[in-house]
This record gives structure tokens, C-alpha cells and sequence, in this order.
């Protein structure tokens, strides 16, 4: 009977660590946002799961965001906190409009895609930048989501 409680424990005992093994943990990505006075903002954003939209993770960060949406080519980021246009009018500023930005390589890509369509990944960084089109400043995945400090030397 001893020997029967044992090999249940053991039994037990690897099942909740090959459940913490094969937890995911969660991903972070970076947000760098440039409003169109200058000021520049950062946000670390967690998800779970093995992407977030650059949709999704824009509005993760809690800033105030107002979209239009079409059903084919998905969302339009019309106005950011103050700066921008309601979605009735989305580019009621044109030429500034909000531009969506792919950090690759340590340097800014134009998103040939919709925030909505594009999925990102642990590690990424996207920019937006209120004006006619120009990035926003450089700022490494390090930079926005430094690691946690620990006691543990």
C-alpha cells in the first residue's frame, strides 16, 4: 500500500511540472509612439499566446485610440489620444496622418500592411508617428521592455 501511495505522488508530481513546463509564459512587444509635438511615448505591452495584432497590442496600451474599419483591408488608426481625426473623417489632416512603422534590423520599415493585419511576436517593436510619413525615433525591444529586476544575483 506504501509503495501504491508513493508511485501516485510521484505520478502527481511530474504531471504539475510537465504542466509549468509547458505553460507558456507570456510574450512582450514594444509600442513607440510620436505625437505630433514631438513628445515621444514608449509602452511595454504583454499577450499570451504566440501573437498579438499591432492592432491589439496598440490598443493594450491603454492610450486612447479611434479607428475606422473597412472590411477588407481592416483598421485605420484615425486618432491617437488628441492628435488625429474621428473615424467619421479619418484623414480630415491630410497630409499628417498617423503612419504604422516595423522596427527590423535596428532601423524603421513603412508597414506595407494594416496594424490590424499584422501579427507580432516576443520581441517586436511597431511605431506610430503622428505627420506626412517620417518614423519615429529608434528605440530597441531593450529599451521599452527592460527585463525585471531581480534579488537573485
Amino acid at each position: 500500500m506504501p509503495f501504491r501511495r508513493f508511485l501516485l505522488s510521484v505520478l502527481l508530481l511530474s504531471l504539475l511540472a510537465a504542466g509549468r513546463a509547458g505553460a507558456q509564459s507570456p510574450g512582450q512587444v514594444g509600442i513607440v509612439v510620436q505625437y505630433g509635438d514631438g513628445s515621444v511615448a514608449t509602452y511595454c505591452v504583454s499577450f499570451s499566446g504566440d501573437s498579438i495584432s499591432g492592432y491589439d497590442a496598440l490598443l493594450a496600451t491603454g492610450l486612447d485610440v479611434e479607428a475606422a474599419f473597412d472590411p477588407s483591408l481592416g483598421a485605420a488608426v484615425c486618432r491617437i489620444e488628441t492628435d488625429g481625426c474621428p473615424a467619421s473623417d479619418c484623414f480630415c489632416q491630410m497630409p499628417s496622418y498617423w503612419s504604422y512603422w516595423r522596427l527590423q534590423n535596428d532601423a524603421w520599415g513603412y508597414s506595407q500592411a494594416g496594424a490590424s493585419a499584422v501579427l507580432l511576436q516576443n520581441g517586436d517593436v511597431d511605431g506610430w508617428r503622428w505627420g506626412q510619413g517620417e518614423p519615429p525615433p529608434v528605440t530597441p525591444f531593450e529599451q521599452i521592455c527592460a527585463p525585471a529586476v531581480t534579488d537573485t544575483p
